[in-house]
Formats: C-alpha cells, structure tokens, sequence
C-alpha cells in the first residue's frame, strides 16, 4: 500500500506534467487500435459505461504509459474474443487520476470488472490461476434455479449448507436482486449455495408470498437444521429483532459456526450488510470438546456474535494477547477490543451476556501527547474520559500512511495556521486523531481515512458528529467552508502560495519499511500455501478426480448451466455411466460414488496394516 502511495503522488505530478508538454492522444490511441476486442476509454466514457447495469465491462487502469501495459492488452484483448457479451476497456491514463478515489483503485495496473447489476470485482493474481478464470468466475450465476423436484436430491447430501428461497408471482423483482447481491458476496468467500424454486406449489409457500430456509446437512457436527425466516434456530423460538431484514437474515445464517481465522472469512465479514462482534478463542490444538462446545455458542448466539478460532501469532498480538487458550471479543466497529483472562465455559456465557449488555471494560489503546507539525493529537484516554461540554470540535482521524501525512502537510496545517493565532478566543478545538496508536471510543464509526467529525456542543450536551459534506481528501477551501459553516470562526487571509518552496513529499521512514518488509513476507508465504493447497488437490483430482464430491457436483452444474455449445456437445456425447461408473445426469450418481469411496479407503487400510507389519518384522530382525 506504501508503494502505491509514493507512486500515485509520482504519478499525479507526471500526469500534469504531460499535458503541459502536450503529449498527442493520438499516439496512444494508434497503439490500442491493433486491437480488434478491447478500447480506449477516457473517463466520461468509463462512468458512461459503469453506469449501465445492463453492461459487463472489464477495465484496465494501466501505469504512466500504454506501452507498458501491453502484455496485458494482449491477454484483455484473447479473452474478449471469447466472451464477445463483455466490453474490454483500457481506461486513458488522463482520467485515471479523477477515477482511483471513486472505484478504490489502490495499486497499478488494476482491472476491474463490473458485472451487470451485481457488485465490481477487482482481479487478485493471489486467487486465480489466470485473468480468464477471474472473468469465467465473474459471469457465472450465484444463484441457481432448479425445480422442486431436485430438493430431495439436495436434502441427501451431507456436510454442506445452503439456502433456498421459495418464490411466486407476487415475489418482488427487487428481493429476488437482493438474494442474488448477497449471494454473490457468499460466492466469493464460502461455501455456501444459494437456491431460487420459481413458481412453487402453495403447500410449500403455507399462503406466503415468498418462503427462505436455512439448511445445514450436518455441516459442522452431527447437527441438521432447517430455519425458516424470521427465525433464527430451527426449534422457531429465537426471532430476528428490528434491525433485521431479509438479507441481514441471509448474513447471520451464512457465516460458518466457529470458523478458522482465514483471509476468506474475515473479508467476509467486512462485506455482508451487517457487522458483528467476534469472539476470538487463539489455541493451537483444539479438542473436539471445546470444539463441539463453541459450535453450540455459535448456534445459541446466531445473528448476535461470530465465533472465530486461530493460532496466528500476530492475531494473538494485534488483539492484545500474548499466549494460547485466550480470548478476545471484538467490538463491532472492528476496533475495540475486550481481551478476556478466563476460558472456563461457564464464566465465559455470562461474560458474554455482559458485553452484549455493554457492562464490560474495553482495552483502550492511548498514545502520548504528540503534534504533527503545530497540529496537537487528541489521545484514545481523552476522547475516551469525554470531551468539554462547552467547546466545539473538529477531529480529523488519520493513520500512519504516507497519503496521510501529507494530506495533513499540504492542506490541513495551512488551515490550521490560518485559524490558530484567534483559537484561544473561540470554543472550537481542532485535532488529529491517530486509529493506530489511539482507541476512538466504541461509539465512533467510520470507514475511510481520512475522516472529518464536528462536533457541537449544545447545552452541555454532546451532539452526534457530523460526518464530511466533501470529498475524501478535500482541498483548504473546501475545510475552511466546512468549519466556517458549524461554527463562527474567522480565518486570515490566504498568504501568496510558493510550491517551490514546498517541503519534499515523506519518504518512508524505518517503522514503514519494517512493516512493508513484514507484509511482502506474508504474502509470499500465503503464495507459497496456496501453490502448495492447489498442487496437493491437482495430484489428488489427477490420481482419481471422482473421489472427490465437489469435483463431481461442480461438473454437474457444469453440465446444467452451461452456454458454450461445445462444452454442451462434450456432456452429450460422452458415456459418463460406462467410462467412470457415476450417471453425470444426476447427483445420485454420488451415491455409488460414495460406496466407491468407502471401498477405496478399506483397501487403503489394509495396504497401510500389511505395510506396518512389514516394517515391524524388518525392524525386529534387524535388532536380532
């Protein structure tokens, strides 16, 4: 992220710099025309585009120049022969600088791929083998329609959960676009299915428009429910309270019960409509027991708590922990924690009652007082004790990030300086507030840095802080209106502005490349993993890919939904039942499979007995 800091104020520079020098668009646009199924946008084409929700557009936000994205031109440019229903789009380097704000663009080259009315997808080389993946992936249903004689077939498969939604005539086009967002969502992250019967039987419908049901084949014990909406468990006694519609429903349903700590789950969990606190339990052997115990938490407090386990050493830290078999709550702003000295099961349900009651303690982290530059932080201890009743405040939240800093050096202190020589006659406080060195209290919501709080005191009484009315990082101006406008404060005239004068943009400094270091190694280990998963289930899918029931069941819907004629031709013509023993045509099939299986590991079993007796016998001549 640093890297793209430093090369995205590079980058803005060179861009100004260009079009003084008046670089011909015509040249950039001889060196796109050579290809036939991908073009060059500026960026009133680009929102043009991404405004339709009709449309499938891939786009490439590309480095300073065209040339160097070439290679990548070319694959966009082979794909888009392929899939002629996408447009492909290289986005003119231009307008790059007015869009990475607006679609969070983070890093170059970025594409993007906007898929009709559902969400943008960002291409992640880390979880795809190759771009056509990403797009084959990105145009595939995310919910899928079957019939109501297929649930039967559903229902006999184990160790899986899925939703169902029941629909009628009267079912409204604009819930069934919901299912299919949040279904989306889960597509990316888990394993959960999503069903749609269209046209059901009014017995399965009991006299309701449209009916959702939760089920859960035994998926994480030897559990089986089946929910149906409003409920949360399967005996219809726990009921959604008012801050749950449909869809925040599908949320507390689909996470997993007391999952691994994953970079799947976790970015999850940032994603669905609805956050939750998280019980976080860190321990590296985990018994059945215990296991067993935290699924049944799971269950009890569905749509009220996530419950997460792991033994990643720097989770443990960043959540305030230093050894094994503890945990830690997690407040529902991501921030606050509870780290908790006690694991003992029946300690730990009233502890859990009491935070949902908002009895316990945070751990408030809280730095020294500091300044940057002649602006003073305000410290996690203070905000926290509470702010004076008779002042007003304006709070900027930043982190430690490049983008950061000079944001506050290049506008914010001039604002500053401008407004502090009058402050002390004023009751309006100005401050910077660190989110990683200093805990905001719990209460304090906010998802993007930089963030903007005034805050009005009204008869000793704390008002609601008014979120920025501008842009992420607004100019002197647009921060002079603001406070002008929530307070009465006067500013002194602009002096004449010298940029040559300007202190250079902050490099790194040896905290960020410590941490840059940490974070490239990270990602080459999770590199390495993640080779080393899809190798192991490459040899295991190559020794016998039938073994596996995913494999099977994903070429069943392969089979089902496919659009590409060939691919179609393929299912028809091949004697699946006489090659491999299994009827491709239904998931039956599975159920030989299944027998197959078991024969296979019996077989396996006495390999492995005779092997070990071998060896034993070998061993004892030897020591004879």
């Amino acid at each position: 992220m640093t890297l793209f800091y430093i090369f995205f104020i590079f980058f803005s520079f060179s861009v100004e710099a260009t079009k003084k020098n008046g670089t011909p668009k015509e040249s950039k646009e001889l060196s796109i025309k050579k290809f036939k199924f991908i073009s060059l946008v500026n960026g009133t084409e680009f929102r043009q585009l991404f405004n339709d929700d009709q449309q499938y557009v891939v786009a490439l936000f590309c480095h300073l120049t065209i040339q160097e994205c070439i290679p990548l031109i070319k694959t966009l440019n082979k794909v888009g022969e392929k899939y002629r229903q996408i447009k492909f789009v290289v986005v003119d380097r231009d307008s790059i600088y007015d869009l990475v704000f607006d679609y969070s663009i983070e890093e170059f080259p970025t594409i993007l791929f906007h898929r009709a009315h559902l969400r943008d997808r960002t291409f992640d080389e880390d979880e795809f083998d190759s771009l056509e993946e990403f797009i084959q992936r990105g145009i595939q249903p995310v919910v899928h329609i079957i019939n109501e004689e297929d649930l039967p077939l559903l229902e006999r498969q184990k160790k899986i959960t899925y939703l169902v939604l029941f629909t009628s005539n009267s079912t409204s086009k604009h819930l069934i676009n919901e299912y299919n967002d949040i279904a989306d969502v889960f597509q990316q992250y888990s394993e959960l299915g999503f069903f749609l019967v269209d046209k059901t039987s009014s017995s399965l419908l009991k006299n309701k428009t449209e009916q959702l049901i939760y089920y859960n084949n035994k998926a994480y014990d030897n559990t089986s429910e089946i929910i149906e909406y409003p409920y949360l468990d399967s005996n219809k006694t726990k009921v959604i309270n008012n801050e749950f519609g449909l869809i925040e429903w599908v949320s507390a349903m689909g996470i997993p019960l007391f999952y691994d700590g994953s970079k799947q789950l976790i970015e999850l969990l940032f994603e669905i409509p609805k956050k939750y606190p998280i019980v976080w339990y860190f321990d590296k052997n985990i018994t059945e027991q215990i296991k067993s115990y935290y699924v049944s938490l799971s269950r009890e407090y569905r749509g009220e708590l996530v419950f997460i386990h792991t033994d990643d050493k720097e989770t443990m830290e960043f959540y305030h922990q230093n050894h094994t078999k503890t945990i830690t709550i997690l407040h529902k702003n991501g921030r606050t924690s509870y780290p908790l000295n006690q694991t003992q099961f029946d300690v730990l349900e009233l502890t859990l009652q009491q935070f949902l009651a908002n009895e316990l303690q945070p751990d408030i982290k809280s730095s020294n007082h500091s300044k940057q530059g002649e602006i003073p932080f305000l410290t996690g201890e203070e905000w926290n004790k509470g702010l004076d009743p008779t002042k007003d405040y304006f709070i900027i939240l930043i982190d430690n990030s490049i983008l950061s800093k000079n944001f506050v050096n290049r506008e914010f202190t001039v604002v500053y300086k401008r407004i502090a020589p009058i402050l002390e006659k004023n009751t309006l406080e100005m401050y910077l507030f660190n989110i990683e060195t200093d805990d905001a209290p719990v209460d304090i919501v906010f998802d993007d840095i930089p963030t903007y709080l005034f805050y009005k005191m009204n008869e000793n009484t704390q008002q609601n802080p008014t979120e920025q009315e501008f842009k992420q990082f607004p100019d002197q101006n647009s921060l002079i209106k603001y406070i002008q406008y929530h307070s009465s404060v006067a500013f002194q005239p602009l002096p004449p502005i010298d940029k040559s004068k300007w202190q250079q943009y902050i490099e790194d400094d040896e905290e960020e490349q410590v941490r840059r270091l940490k974070a490239e190694e990270l990602k080459s280990q999770r590199l390495d993993n993640i080779k080393e998963a899809k190798n192991l289930q490459l040899k295991e899918l190559k020794e016998n890919p039938f073994k596996n029931e995913e494999f099977v069941i994903a070429l069943n819907q392969l089979r089902k939904y496919t659009e590409d004629p060939e691919i179609a031709k393929f299912f028809q013509t091949t004697d699946w039942s006489g090659l491999f023993g299994i009827d491709i045509d239904s998931l039956e099939g599975l159920v030989s499979l299944t027998k197959n299986e078991d024969a296979l590991r019996l077989l396996l079993s006495k390999e492995k007995k005779i092997k070990s007796k071998t060896h034993k016998k070998d061993q004892i001549k030897k020591e004879l």
